[in-house]
């Protein structure tokens, strides 16, 4: 059995693939058993879908990986050549380095932001609430996060948090000056369009 972190994030796909690929929050405890359930490899699942990033850390029968591709594909209606060309996978511990990585916010579009983390504890609290966690990636959720928290905590990059929404209000800063005067619309009504507003 090995460990695969499949995915795609900010820097291998578009906003609009990443928008197709996403897994809604209220369709990850289905697609997680339907993961483990439809392809044969897959012996535990988790599933990090954010903005920036889909990810899906499974204990997997190296041979299984190419469905799994085929699966992702169906289940989120995307061309699989589409798929491939934007898709990276992470073997063993390769795929626990990045998984470290993302929890800690060093793989972020914006470097530290603190919002991820909170994202890989509620990926990790769905996998157990759905039954798809064993003992492979329990474990390793389980080190990652705290890792994370380490990482976070010792080099002092949460010292100053700073989110996507925050960088995106400072960016408006400085082309437009002060925004206490100004009007702006907010397209979308997700937690990004909260936060911006509320920076």
């Amino acid at each position: 059995m090995s460990i695969l972190a499949y995915g795609l994030n900010y820097r291998t796909a578009s906003v609009e693939l990443r928008e197709r690929v996403a897994f809604p929050e209220d369709h990850v405890h289905d697609a997680l058993r339907q993961v483990q359930r439809d392809v044969d490899g897959v012996r535990e699942a988790a599933i990090i879908s954010t903005c920036n990033r889909t990810e899906l850390y499974c204990a997997i029968h190296p041979d299984a990986e190419a469905e799994l591709a085929t699966w992702v594909s169906r289940h989120r209606a995307v061309d699989s050549n589409e798929l491939d060309n934007a898709v990276y996978k992470h073997w063993d511990q390769e795929a626990a380095r990045h998984q470290i990585r993302v929890a800690s916010g060093l793989d972020s579009q914006v470097l530290g932001e603190p919002q991820i983390m909170g994202q890989v504890k509620a990926a990790y609290r769905s996998a157990q609430d759905s039954g798809t966690l064993g003992p492979v990636l329990d474990p390793l959720l389980q080190r990652c996060l705290a890792a994370a928290k380490r990482v976070r905590h010792d080099t002092g990059i949460s010292r100053n948090p700073v989110s996507v929404a925050y960088a995106a209000v400072r960016l408006a800063r400085n082309i437009f000056g002060a925004l206490d005067d100004r009007k702006a619309m907010i397209l979308g009504s997700g937690k990004m369009a909260g936060l911006v507003a509320q920076h």
